[in-house]
């Protein structure tokens, strides 16, 4: 029993002594700051037209956050994120009617084979947040950020290259398949595709938490990890272009080796006969997170936390 009581009356005095430090911890009642993040950056998705993998990434950005209430903050601010991913293994066979340079109906048909392709995004994001803070000292304690961000697409580009290529042109009138005019796009290529991808202005939900450090006078050292997810499906519902296109504009400037009349567009936003390679796109960031931020303004209550006292605004 005299243990217990010894070890009962050392506790007390420990939680007397961790809320008297918090009592004296004082917050400037507003706070402009600078974070730096990176991680996982990714689009997640699933296409049957190969295997997706993740891809690397993360963000820059300018914050505030105003402390209304004691320990809680409202957050706000501007993030540029980047985000990448990659699909391998592109395998796909489509076939649709259109015409040649002389305006003659004829079914084009495709097949590629091993292709990859590679998605890269960049999003500008504005955070909607709310922040809780509690300090177990006068200089430093921990965080939790959670809310929203609306994105808004800056930049949306694909790269993809072509292991083989095989095409052929067949004309019903003839009823015949040709499959070796080269000079009219027509045989058996390699090459590459790029261009822009056309994503939606998306809603993701947000968290972040960490610890927080006050290593001058106003100034702050926030580290932590975050996880941001795409709420919305960043494609399109209307798609209108085939994976690999018969572009008769394109038969000018032949090349041996490649297709002169072709050209590759992006899985997400390709479809065939069977429907749409990749039905919902979203975005998802995981990684560490680092900000340096400046306190301006009266501190928002010097009594942070205390049993049996009510905080008080100065």
């Amino acid at each position: 029993m005299g243990k217990l009581r010894f070890y009962g009356i050392y506790l007390q005095s420990c939680l007397f002594f961790v809320s008297g430090a918090v009592a004296t911890a004082q917050q400037p009642e507003h706070e402009f700051s600078f974070h730096a993040a990176g991680g996982l950056s990714t689009l997640s998705y699933a296409t049957s037209a190969g295997k997706p993998s993740d891809g690397y990434g993360g963000s820059l950005g300018l914050g505030y956050t105003y402390y209304y209430y004691k320990n809680w903050g409202a957050v706000t601010g501007l993030d540029v994120a980047l985000f990448t991913a990659q699909t391998s293994g592109v395998n796909v066979w489509d076939s649709y009617r259109t015409v040649d340079r002389d305006l003659s109906f004829f079914d084009f048909r495709s097949r590629v084979e091993n292709s990859r392709e590679k998605q890269t995004v960049v999003y500008l994001q504005i955070p909607l947040m709310l922040q809780y803070e509690d300090m177990f000292g006068e200089k430093y304690g921990w965080y939790c950020a959670a809310g929203t961000k609306v994105g808004f697409p800056l930049k949306s580009a694909y790269r993809a290259g072509v292991a083989t290529l095989t095409t052929s042109g067949y004309y019903e009138r003839e009823d015949w398949e040709y499959t070796d005019q080269t000079f009219v796009g027509f045989g058996t290529f390699s090459g590459e595709g790029e261009g822009r991808l056309d994503f939606k202005i998306i809603v993701l939900a947000s968290i972040e938490t960490g610890m927080k450090w006050q290593f001058e006078n106003h100034w702050f050292l926030y580290a932590g990890v975050y996880c941001d997810y795409g709420v919305d499906n960043l494609l399109r519902r209307k798609r209108n272009t085939h994976l690999t296109e018969y572009d008769v504009h394109q038969l000018m400037e032949y090349n041996e080796g490649r297709s002169p009349a072709y050209r590759l567009n992006s899985i997400l936003t390709s479809y065939n006969a069977q429907g749409v390679f990749t039905d919902k796109a979203t975005l998802l960031s995981v990684g560490g997170k680092i900000k340096i931020s400046f306190g301006l303004g009266k501190a928002t209550g010097a009594v942070r936390w205390k049993p049996g006292w009510k905080p008080t605004r100065r």
